[in-house]
Protein backbone atom coordinates (compact mmCIF):
# COMPACT_ATOMS: atom_id res chain seq x y z
CA UNK A 1 0.00 0.00 0.00
CA UNK A 2 1.62 3.75 -1.08
CA UNK A 3 1.60 6.20 1.36
CA UNK A 4 0.36 10.12 0.14
CA UNK A 5 4.58 11.05 1.05
CA UNK A 6 5.78 8.02 -0.59
CA UNK A 7 3.94 8.91 -3.90
CA UNK A 8 5.18 12.73 -3.58
CA UNK A 9 9.06 11.32 -2.84
CA UNK A 10 8.60 8.83 -6.01
CA UNK A 11 7.30 11.75 -8.15
CA UNK A 12 9.77 14.58 -7.16
CA UNK A 13 12.84 12.11 -7.84
CA UNK A 14 11.21 11.12 -10.76
CA UNK A 15 10.99 15.05 -11.54
CA UNK A 16 14.60 15.37 -10.07
CA UNK A 17 16.04 13.12 -12.31
CA UNK A 18 14.08 14.59 -15.50
CA UNK A 19 14.63 18.63 -15.77
CA UNK A 20 18.49 19.89 -15.89
CA UNK A 21 19.23 22.73 -14.13
CA UNK A 22 21.77 25.07 -16.03
CA UNK A 23 24.11 27.06 -13.70
CA UNK A 24 26.33 30.14 -15.35
CA UNK A 25 29.23 31.55 -14.09
CA UNK A 26 30.92 34.12 -15.55
CA UNK A 27 34.85 34.02 -14.32
CA UNK A 28 37.19 36.88 -14.17
CA UNK A 29 40.67 36.80 -12.29
CA UNK A 30 38.67 35.30 -9.46
CA UNK A 31 41.46 32.86 -8.23
CA UNK A 32 41.15 33.01 -4.94
CA UNK A 33 37.40 32.74 -4.62
CA UNK A 34 36.70 30.11 -7.90
CA UNK A 35 37.37 26.60 -5.69
CA UNK A 36 35.42 27.30 -3.54
CA UNK A 37 32.46 28.42 -6.16
CA UNK A 38 32.74 25.71 -8.46
CA UNK A 39 32.62 22.71 -5.71
CA UNK A 40 29.79 24.43 -4.25
CA UNK A 41 28.47 23.73 -7.87
CA UNK A 42 29.20 20.29 -8.11
CA UNK A 43 28.50 19.36 -4.56
CA UNK A 44 24.78 20.23 -4.79
CA UNK A 45 22.26 17.84 -3.22
CA UNK A 46 20.45 18.45 -7.05
CA UNK A 47 22.68 16.11 -9.05
CA UNK A 48 20.82 16.80 -12.38
CA UNK A 49 22.64 19.66 -13.36
CA UNK A 50 25.47 21.78 -15.80
CA UNK A 51 27.87 24.03 -15.26
CA UNK A 52 28.71 26.49 -17.60
CA UNK A 53 31.75 28.51 -16.82
CA UNK A 54 32.57 31.69 -19.11
CA UNK A 55 35.99 32.79 -18.63
CA UNK A 56 36.59 36.52 -20.08
CA UNK A 57 40.15 36.24 -20.71
CA UNK A 58 41.19 35.76 -17.08
CA UNK A 59 44.77 36.64 -16.83
CA UNK A 60 45.21 34.75 -13.49
CA UNK A 61 44.84 30.67 -12.59
CA UNK A 62 41.25 31.03 -13.05
CA UNK A 63 41.42 28.78 -16.04
CA UNK A 64 43.53 26.53 -14.72
CA UNK A 65 41.03 26.10 -11.68
CA UNK A 66 38.45 25.90 -14.25
CA UNK A 67 40.43 22.86 -16.43
CA UNK A 68 40.64 20.45 -12.78
CA UNK A 69 36.83 20.30 -12.50
CA UNK A 70 36.54 19.32 -16.23
CA UNK A 71 36.58 15.71 -14.68
CA UNK A 72 33.01 16.14 -13.80
CA UNK A 73 31.54 15.78 -17.13
CA UNK A 74 28.83 17.86 -16.45
CA UNK A 75 31.09 21.21 -16.25
CA UNK A 76 31.82 22.98 -19.72
CA UNK A 77 34.08 26.42 -20.04
CA UNK A 78 33.93 28.52 -23.00
CA UNK A 79 36.56 31.13 -23.71
CA UNK A 80 35.62 34.75 -24.89
CA UNK A 81 38.02 35.70 -27.37
CA UNK A 82 38.56 39.28 -25.77
CA UNK A 83 37.05 40.64 -22.27
CA UNK A 84 33.88 41.17 -23.00
CA UNK A 85 32.33 42.11 -19.80
CA UNK A 86 29.95 39.96 -17.08
CA UNK A 87 27.14 41.40 -18.95
CA UNK A 88 28.00 39.60 -22.18
CA UNK A 89 29.39 36.47 -20.08
CA UNK A 90 25.92 35.64 -18.60
CA UNK A 91 23.96 35.68 -21.83
CA UNK A 92 26.68 34.06 -23.66
CA UNK A 93 25.94 31.08 -20.80
CA UNK A 94 22.05 31.63 -21.20
CA UNK A 95 22.27 30.71 -24.58
CA UNK A 96 23.93 27.80 -24.81
CA UNK A 97 22.50 26.64 -21.57
CA UNK A 98 20.45 23.06 -22.10
CA UNK A 99 18.08 23.07 -18.60
CA UNK A 100 14.81 23.75 -18.83
CA UNK A 101 15.39 26.61 -15.76
CA UNK A 102 19.24 28.58 -15.58
CA UNK A 103 21.05 29.99 -12.41
CA UNK A 104 23.77 32.61 -12.41
CA UNK A 105 26.40 32.61 -9.98
CA UNK A 106 29.32 34.94 -9.48
CA UNK A 107 32.89 33.28 -10.22
CA UNK A 108 33.55 34.76 -6.38
CA UNK A 109 30.38 34.10 -4.68
CA UNK A 110 29.09 30.02 -3.59
CA UNK A 111 25.89 27.89 -2.78
CA UNK A 112 24.95 26.36 0.05
CA UNK A 113 24.86 22.61 -0.66
CA UNK A 114 20.69 22.31 -1.06
CA UNK A 115 20.25 25.40 -3.09
CA UNK A 116 18.91 24.49 -6.28
CA UNK A 117 17.04 21.31 -4.14
CA UNK A 118 15.73 23.45 -2.00
CA UNK A 119 14.47 26.30 -5.25
CA UNK A 120 14.10 23.55 -7.62
CA UNK A 121 11.76 21.38 -5.14
CA UNK A 122 9.31 24.43 -4.90
CA UNK A 123 9.42 25.54 -8.72
CA UNK A 124 5.95 24.29 -9.52
CA UNK A 125 6.49 25.64 -12.75
CA UNK A 126 6.78 28.99 -11.85
CA UNK A 127 8.57 31.57 -14.41
CA UNK A 128 11.15 32.76 -11.34
CA UNK A 129 12.11 31.41 -8.30
CA UNK A 130 14.15 33.61 -5.85
CA UNK A 131 16.00 32.97 -2.17
CA UNK A 132 17.53 35.24 0.55
CA UNK A 133 21.20 36.16 0.30
CA UNK A 134 23.58 36.05 3.44
CA UNK A 135 26.86 38.77 3.26
CA UNK A 136 29.66 36.73 4.05
CA UNK A 137 33.79 38.67 3.84
CA UNK A 138 36.79 37.16 1.86
CA UNK A 139 37.28 34.66 4.90
CA UNK A 140 33.71 33.40 4.32
CA UNK A 141 32.41 34.64 7.86
CA UNK A 142 29.21 35.23 7.96
CA UNK A 143 28.20 39.56 7.99
CA UNK A 144 25.61 40.62 10.20
CA UNK A 145 23.91 41.91 6.65
CA UNK A 146 21.52 40.07 4.53
CA UNK A 147 18.97 40.28 1.55
CA UNK A 148 15.91 39.43 1.90
CA UNK A 149 12.21 40.06 0.13
CA UNK A 150 9.08 41.24 2.02
CA UNK A 151 6.72 38.99 1.05
CA UNK A 152 7.22 34.79 0.33
CA UNK A 153 4.81 32.19 -1.57
CA UNK A 154 3.45 32.34 -5.40
CA UNK A 155 3.03 35.70 -6.47
CA UNK A 156 2.49 37.51 -9.63
CA UNK A 157 5.43 38.96 -11.56
CA UNK A 158 3.85 42.67 -11.11
CA UNK A 159 3.63 42.37 -6.99
CA UNK A 160 7.25 40.50 -7.32
CA UNK A 161 8.54 43.93 -9.46
CA UNK A 162 7.04 45.90 -6.83
CA UNK A 163 9.25 44.08 -4.19
CA UNK A 164 12.22 44.66 -6.37
CA UNK A 165 11.67 48.19 -6.98
CA UNK A 166 11.56 49.02 -3.40
CA UNK A 167 14.08 47.20 -2.36
CA UNK A 168 16.55 47.83 -4.86
CA UNK A 169 17.14 43.71 -5.27
CA UNK A 170 18.02 43.71 -9.27
CA UNK A 171 20.20 41.00 -9.17
CA UNK A 172 19.79 37.45 -10.86
CA UNK A 173 22.03 36.02 -8.88
CA UNK A 174 19.80 33.55 -6.33
CA UNK A 175 17.35 33.31 -8.67
CA UNK A 176 15.81 30.19 -10.95
CA UNK A 177 14.82 31.21 -14.09
CA UNK A 178 12.78 29.58 -16.88
CA UNK A 179 15.10 29.26 -19.88
CA UNK A 180 12.08 29.71 -22.22
CA UNK A 181 11.25 33.30 -20.51
CA UNK A 182 14.66 34.45 -20.85
CA UNK A 183 15.05 33.77 -24.40
CA UNK A 184 12.38 36.83 -24.97
CA UNK A 185 14.67 39.08 -23.51
CA UNK A 186 15.49 41.31 -26.72
CA UNK A 187 17.66 44.37 -25.47
CA UNK A 188 21.09 43.93 -24.11
CA UNK A 189 23.28 47.06 -24.37
CA UNK A 190 26.01 45.90 -23.72
CA UNK A 191 27.78 49.03 -23.53
CA UNK A 192 26.16 49.18 -19.56
CA UNK A 193 28.95 48.85 -17.15
CA UNK A 194 26.45 48.88 -13.82
CA UNK A 195 23.55 47.75 -12.46
CA UNK A 196 23.00 45.76 -15.98
CA UNK A 197 21.13 43.15 -13.98
CA UNK A 198 18.15 45.31 -13.16
CA UNK A 199 17.93 45.67 -17.22
CA UNK A 200 17.65 42.17 -17.16
CA UNK A 201 15.25 41.64 -14.89
CA UNK A 202 12.87 44.56 -15.49
CA UNK A 203 12.58 42.13 -19.14
CA UNK A 204 12.01 39.29 -17.46
CA UNK A 205 8.98 41.01 -15.52
CA UNK A 206 7.48 41.92 -18.65
CA UNK A 207 7.47 38.14 -20.04
CA UNK A 208 7.13 36.31 -16.34
CA UNK A 209 3.76 35.40 -14.84
CA UNK A 210 4.35 33.06 -12.17
CA UNK A 211 7.09 34.07 -9.29
CA UNK A 212 8.02 32.44 -5.88
CA UNK A 213 9.54 33.94 -3.16
CA UNK A 214 11.23 31.57 -0.85
CA UNK A 215 12.10 32.06 2.64
CA UNK A 216 15.61 30.36 2.66
CA UNK A 217 19.08 31.28 2.41
CA UNK A 218 21.10 29.81 -0.04
CA UNK A 219 23.20 32.08 -1.66
CA UNK A 220 26.59 33.21 -0.42
CA UNK A 221 27.37 37.12 -1.50
CA UNK A 222 31.08 37.36 -1.22
CA UNK A 223 31.98 41.38 -0.19
CA UNK A 224 35.25 41.96 -2.10
CA UNK A 225 37.19 44.46 -1.04
CA UNK A 226 39.36 44.51 -4.58
CA UNK A 227 35.95 43.87 -6.52
CA UNK A 228 35.12 46.26 -9.46
CA UNK A 229 32.17 47.63 -7.67
CA UNK A 230 34.69 48.90 -5.00
CA UNK A 231 37.22 50.33 -7.30
CA UNK A 232 38.09 54.48 -7.26
CA UNK A 233 36.31 56.05 -10.00
CA UNK A 234 36.05 59.52 -11.00
CA UNK A 235 33.02 61.67 -10.41
CA UNK A 236 32.98 61.82 -14.22
CA UNK A 237 33.42 57.87 -14.86
CA UNK A 238 30.68 57.33 -12.58
CA UNK A 239 28.30 59.66 -14.28
CA UNK A 240 28.68 57.86 -17.54
CA UNK A 241 28.24 55.13 -16.38
CA UNK A 242 25.25 56.02 -14.65
CA UNK A 243 23.90 57.87 -17.92
CA UNK A 244 24.46 54.55 -19.92
CA UNK A 245 22.46 52.81 -17.42
CA UNK A 246 19.58 55.30 -17.05
CA UNK A 247 19.39 56.13 -20.66
CA UNK A 248 18.67 52.06 -21.62
CA UNK A 249 16.55 52.07 -19.08
CA UNK A 250 14.02 54.79 -19.52
CA UNK A 251 14.55 53.18 -23.63
CA UNK A 252 13.58 49.59 -22.68
CA UNK A 253 10.91 50.58 -20.32
CA UNK A 254 9.29 51.85 -22.65
CA UNK A 255 9.23 49.06 -24.88
CA UNK A 256 7.70 47.03 -22.47
CA UNK A 257 4.00 46.44 -22.75
CA UNK A 258 2.86 44.11 -19.74
CA UNK A 259 4.16 46.19 -16.75
CA UNK A 260 1.53 48.17 -14.84
CA UNK A 261 1.39 52.47 -15.12
CA UNK A 262 2.41 51.95 -10.90
CA UNK A 263 5.28 49.81 -11.66
CA UNK A 264 6.59 52.09 -14.39
CA UNK A 265 6.40 55.50 -12.64
CA UNK A 266 8.09 54.25 -9.72
CA UNK A 267 10.91 53.45 -12.02
CA UNK A 268 10.61 56.37 -14.07
CA UNK A 269 11.02 58.68 -10.80
CA UNK A 270 13.98 56.51 -9.58
CA UNK A 271 15.90 57.42 -13.26
CA UNK A 272 15.12 60.89 -13.24
CA UNK A 273 16.34 61.11 -9.53
CA UNK A 274 19.43 59.73 -10.85
CA UNK A 275 19.48 61.61 -14.43
CA UNK A 276 19.22 64.83 -12.25
CA UNK A 277 22.24 64.15 -10.49
CA UNK A 278 23.62 63.05 -13.40
CA UNK A 279 24.08 67.04 -14.34
CA UNK A 280 26.20 67.42 -10.88
CA UNK A 281 29.35 66.19 -13.39
CA UNK A 282 30.47 69.27 -15.29
CA UNK A 283 32.49 67.40 -17.95
CA UNK A 284 29.16 64.63 -18.35
CA UNK A 285 26.97 67.88 -18.18
CA UNK A 286 28.80 69.86 -21.12
CA UNK A 287 28.82 66.13 -23.42
CA UNK A 288 25.20 65.27 -22.77
CA UNK A 289 23.24 68.48 -20.88
CA UNK A 290 20.74 69.52 -23.13
CA UNK A 291 19.89 65.40 -24.17
CA UNK A 292 19.54 64.92 -20.29
CA UNK A 293 17.49 67.60 -19.45
CA UNK A 294 15.42 67.10 -22.48
CA UNK A 295 14.66 63.31 -21.40
CA UNK A 296 14.21 64.42 -17.83
CA UNK A 297 11.06 66.72 -19.54
CA UNK A 298 10.18 64.16 -21.79
CA UNK A 299 9.80 61.16 -18.87
CA UNK A 300 8.29 63.96 -16.64
CA UNK A 301 5.39 65.22 -19.01
CA UNK A 302 3.27 62.31 -18.46
CA UNK A 303 -0.55 62.32 -17.49
CA UNK A 304 -0.08 59.06 -15.64
CA UNK A 305 2.90 60.02 -14.25
CA UNK A 306 1.84 63.14 -12.93
CA UNK A 307 -1.49 61.38 -11.71
CA UNK A 308 0.67 59.22 -10.08
CA UNK A 309 3.24 60.96 -8.12
CA UNK A 310 0.40 63.55 -6.55
CA UNK A 311 -1.80 60.58 -5.54
CA UNK A 312 0.83 58.12 -4.11
CA UNK A 313 4.07 60.40 -3.15
CA UNK A 314 3.17 63.61 -1.31
CA UNK A 315 2.97 67.53 -2.04
CA UNK A 316 6.67 67.81 -1.89
CA UNK A 317 7.52 65.39 -4.29
CA UNK A 318 5.22 66.49 -6.34
CA UNK A 319 6.26 70.09 -6.38
CA UNK A 320 10.29 68.24 -6.35
CA UNK A 321 8.68 66.80 -9.74
CA UNK A 322 6.67 70.00 -11.34
CA UNK A 323 9.84 72.12 -10.39
CA UNK A 324 12.03 69.64 -12.36
CA UNK A 325 10.26 69.77 -15.36
CA UNK A 326 11.60 73.54 -15.24
CA UNK A 327 14.90 72.94 -14.04
CA UNK A 328 16.08 69.60 -14.62
CA UNK A 329 19.22 69.79 -11.88
CA UNK A 330 16.31 70.79 -9.61
CA UNK A 331 15.90 67.57 -7.53
CA UNK A 332 19.66 68.27 -6.67
CA UNK A 333 19.41 71.33 -5.82
CA UNK A 334 16.29 71.03 -3.45
CA UNK A 335 18.31 67.41 -1.90
CA UNK A 336 21.18 69.86 -1.26
CA UNK A 337 19.10 72.40 0.62
CA UNK A 338 17.39 69.62 2.40
CA UNK A 339 21.12 68.40 3.88
CA UNK A 340 22.00 71.74 4.96
CA UNK A 341 19.45 72.20 6.70
CA UNK A 342 19.68 69.18 8.80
Amino acid sequence: MFSVSSIFTNQYSSKMNKEIISIIVPVYNVERFLVQCLRSCVEQTYTNIEIICINDCSIDNSRLIIDDFLSDNRVTCIDNDQNRGVFFSKDLGAKNAKGTYIFFLDGDDYLEKDAIEKLFSVSDNSDIVAANMQLVDEQYQLLDRFLTWDKYGELNAEVFLNQVIRLNRWSQCCMLIKKEVYDKILHFPLEVKIREDALVLLQLCNYASKVMLVNQFIYNYVQRKSSALNHVKTADQRAKEDYDFAINAYSILNCLNKISVDNKSLIKLNLVKELSWILVSKEIKAKYGFEISKIIRQILIDKSLLRFTFQNNGVKIFLFYLFTILVPKFWVIASNFNNKKK
